[in-house]
């Protein structure tokens, strides 16, 4: 298959370069002495073994495609059903060989033993696609219409993820109860009821972030302290170093120190490094008798916690990133490291 290369993404946890493996081919040319008389020239011409091969190499990428695209939301669970789709996506990599065409493209084994329960890994390590791929793949096409919606007359980064912060947080209404007693939603169920907690709301944020036109990561970011494991703040990972800061619990982007103090609006989300450089930053988030719990300095020793789904780090992931066209246009494979 002639796979179009994707550039890197521009603000991730790794970037991965997708080249292509150099490939010697050998052939035997066997030279029949006793040759049939030359057939009549009829005007057909028989196709070269070339184009047979580029011809199954499309038909090829064309099935993967449409296995693809029928994982859409707007089909998956209506006239596809993931188990099936699942079936049909490990019988394409079974009667294909790859292994001549897909390069080495995830080294981060040892990194992801340091980060991962060894639960996760193996999960991760799977050579076969789950149904939980399935609904991942599902979800990225979702959240990259949204992403291309919410951002399509945004102008700078500082804008578009102002839009996109906005946006969830209109759109999922934060649930009062007790969020350690229930599991999360995942993006696609939070954004579809309207409703979840401030994680809900966190990973809907990085799974929107995550699509073009942004393509960035996401991090929580949380005090190194047992008294403040409730007081997080969401980062958003840009490519020059700049981690733009959002609190979903109260549904408030940081404020940068260039807008006037007492501004009823955040021109674009405050980073990482204006909160240390200014420590009285975020007391413009205080209220009358509540101030806000989280200080410059209490963020200067924090803990980093990646948000993604599993299967977002699982090598099959990125050898089947790797074989689909550019156009799908989605952000599937968040490997670590560089």
């Amino acid at each position: 298959m002639h796979s179009v290369p994707h550039p890197p993404r521009r603000g991730s946890l790794t970037r991965r370069l997708l080249g292509s493996l150099g490939l010697v081919l050998a052939f035997v040319v066997v030279i029949l002495v006793f040759q049939k008389p030359p057939a009549p020239d009829d005007g057909v011409v028989d196709p070269s073994p070339d184009d047979a091969n580029t011809g199954s190499e499309a038909r090829a990428e064309q099935e993967l495609v449409d296995i693809i695209e029928r994982m859409h939301p707007t089909r998956l669970g209506i006239s596809t059903d993931p188990a099936s789709l699942t079936d049909e996506l490990n019988r394409w990599f079974s009667k294909y060989s790859l292994d001549e065409q897909v390069p080495e493209l995830v080294k981060d084994e040892e990194l992801r033993a340091s980060v991962l329960s060894e639960e996760l890994q193996e999960r991760i390590r799977a050579e076969a696609f789950t149904s939980a791929d399935v609904q991942m793949i599902s979800r990225a096409f979702l959240c990259r219409e949204i992403s291309d919606w919410v951002c399509r007359s945004a102008r700078t980064d500082g804008e578009r993820l102002m839009a996109l912060f906005n946006f969830v947080c209109d759109t999922i209404v934060e649930d009062p109860g007790d969020s350690k007693s229930e599991l999360p939603l995942t993006p696609y169920e939070s954004l579809l009821f309207g409703m979840g907690n401030a994680e809900d709301r966190a990973w809907a944020m990085a799974s929107l972030v995550q699509q073009p036109p942004m393509s960035m990561d996401a991090v929580l970011i949380e005090p190194d302290s047992p008294d403040q494991t409730n007081n997080w703040l969401l980062g958003v990972l840009g490519t020059d170093g700049t981690v733009w800061l959002f609190d979903l619990r109260d549904g408030v982007a940081i404020p940068p120190p260039t807008d006037p103090q007492g501004s009823p609006v955040v021109s674009q989300p405050g980073t990482l490094k204006d909160v240390l450089d200014n420590p009285g930053l975020l007391t413009r988030l205080d209220v009358p008798g509540m101030p806000y719990p989280l200080t410059s300095e209490s963020l200067k020793n924090a803990r980093i916690r990646v948000i993604a789904s599993p299967e977002q780090f699982a090598p099959r992931i990125a050898s089947l990133r790797f074989l689909l066209p550019a156009e799908i246009g989605f952000e599937i494979y968040r490997g670590f490291g560089e």
